[in-house]
C-alpha cells in the first residue's frame, strides 16, 4: 500500500504491479480470516481484492479518476480491518489484537 501511496496518479505500470500484488495479498487474507471465523474481515478482504482488481484495470487503462476511486475503496478496507483486528505498535508496524479484543467495527460503536 505504501508504494501506491507514493504514486500521485495511481496509474501506469508501477500502479498495476502494486495493485496486482495487493490483490494476491487479499486473496490470502480471505482464507486466513475464514479459518478464524472473522466474517467482517473476510468481507473486507473480499472487497479489498475486488478494489485491487479495479485499481489494476484502471491503472492499466491510465484512467486516473477510476484508479483514484478504486484506491479510496482499497484504503477503506485496510483501515476498517486494521481498526477491528490490529493494533499499531510504537515502531509503526501492526500486530494482531488478542482474540478477546477483536470485535466487529459495528459492535465497537455501541
Amino acid at each position: 500500500m505504501k508504494a501506491l501511496n507514493k504514486l500521485p496518479a495511481k496509474s501506469g505500470k508501477d500502479a498495476v504491479r502494486e495493485a496486482e500484488r495487493l490483490g494476491a495479498v487479499y486473496e490470502n487474507m480471505i482464507g486466513f480470516w475464514r479459518q478464524r471465523n472473522a466474517a467482517d474481515a473476510v468481507k473486507w478482504s473480499e472487497q479489498g481484492k475486488g478494489a485491487a482488481a479495479q485499481l489494476a484495470s484502471a491503472a492499466h487503462a491510465e484512467n486516473a479518476t477510476e484508479a483514484a476511486t478504486a484506491f479510496k475503496t482499497l484504503a477503506g478496507t485496510c483501515r476498517a480491518c486494521h481498526e477491528a483486528h490490529r493494533i499499531k505498535l510504537p515502531d509503526g508496524r501492526f500486530a494482531f489484537k488478542p482474540p478477546s479484543d477483536r470485535r466487529p467495527a459495528a459492535a465497537k460503536k455501541k
